[in-house]
């Protein structure tokens, strides 16, 4: 049986941040390996007032990436409710 993974730590060697529609963060990164992950909402404040006050963030860190509360993200939505990722927290190297 396969086992999902709710909470895990990643370190990142390529990361970024950009600033969404409603002043919302959103973050891609890579690790060595090559696995990436695209446009993830970032829900760590104290990074994100960081990021407000336009700091750059290095490309070394250590991510916690977890996922939401399954969530349909509109009415209209077939199948069951996904779990989003999410950037919960960046440690910076």
């Amino acid at each position: 049986m396969y086992q999902r993974r709710t909470l895990q730590l990643v370190h990142s060697v390529s990361f970024s941040a950009k600033n969404s529609e409603f002043n919302k963060w959103r973050g891609n990164l890579q690790t060595a390996n090559g696995q990436c992950l695209k446009d993830a909402k970032i829900t760590d404040p104290v990074f994100v007032d960081k990021l407000n006050a336009g700091y750059q963030p290095k490309n070394n860190c250590l991510v916690t990436v977890s996922l939401s509360m399954p969530y349909q993200p509109y009415p209209e939505w077939e199948g069951e409710a996904p779990c989003w990722k999410l950037i919960a927290g960046v440690i910076e190297l």
